[in-house]
């Protein structure tokens, strides 16, 4: 499975609970980069892909589970070459009414640093258009997405371990909306990842999946110390939308995330 991974930020604010009292739990508000991983195996022939993805942190409260209100982002890249980067300028990109931020250097759109730790608040649908560029043979077009997948909630300890396999699982059922979404043109996918510092073990499958195992050979490449399981639900197109010659794709995600202490 193919994966672009790019860095976003991220803001953790006072939590919200599935499990407990909300005066009951309290977290610092901070803001801090987290990496993404989007899922585009069989894009390979696209022009661009633009993702739009809500993220929360599940971590252990007073009284059960507790999760922090999601995080909205966006990012958008354009290629040169099809599938293949270096991304190129594609004039300016919104998302619904949003402007998002050309980074010069990586050529990768994002929203710009929010004013609220909880970012972008999304309704059910992402709105994009793009004004284009003559230069780099991009077109002006709008694309929409509707929904989100449901939020994934993490059935998984706080501490795994590094000498047996390790199965990462969902209490709940995500595909939702996904019965409603022409097949034809839509698939749907979940990513279980595994993260320690520059270790990412990935895995993605289809969107019945509600658990993943990773064999012992993956998790011994741990080591004892923290690290961070990770569930992430995505709408996609199959197909890319075609603008004049060139080919989109959309992805909305919804992705949660938990830090867990890695023991032999």
């Amino acid at each position: 499975m193919n994966f672009i991974r790019t860095a976003l930020v991220v803001g953790v604010a006072v939590v919200s609970a599935w499990s407990c009292k909300k005066s009951e739990l309290e977290k610092a508000e901070i803001v801090e980069e987290k990496v993404i991983e989007y899922p585009v195996s069989g894009f390979a022939e696209g022009d661009g892909i633009l993702a739009a993805v809500k993220r929360v942190e599940s971590f252990k409260g007073d009284s059960g589970e507790a999760v922090t209100p999601y995080f909205g982002s966006a990012q958008a890249f354009f290629y040169q070459t099809n599938g293949k980067p270096p991304y190129v300028d594609a004039g300016i990109v919104r998302m619904d009414t949003t402007k998002l931020q050309f980074d010069s250097e990586t050529r990768i759109y994002s929203l710009p640093a929010p004013a609220s730790v909880k970012g972008y608040a999304y309704d059910s649908a992402v709105a994009w258009s793009v004004s284009g560029n003559a230069k780099n043979q991009i077109d002006p077009f709008t694309l929409n997405l509707e929904f989100f997948p449901i939020q994934p909630r993490i059935d998984t300890l706080f501490t795994i371990k590094n000498d047996r396999p390790f199965t990462l699982r969902m209490l709940n059922t995500i595909v939702n909306h996904y019965d409603t979404l022409n097949r034809e043109l839509y698939d749907m996918v979940v990513v279980f990842t595994v993260r320690q510092e520059s270790l990412v073990l990935t895995h993605t499958l289809n969107s019945i999946s509600t658990q993943c195992v990773f064999p012992a050979a993956e998790m011994s490449r741990l080591q004892a110390g923290p690290a961070t399981v990770e569930i992430g639900a995505f709408y996609k197109l199959k197909r890319g939308q075609v603008q004049s010659v060139k080919q989109y794709y959309l992805l909305n995600g919804s992705v949660t995330f938990r830090e867990v202490e890695v023991i032999k």
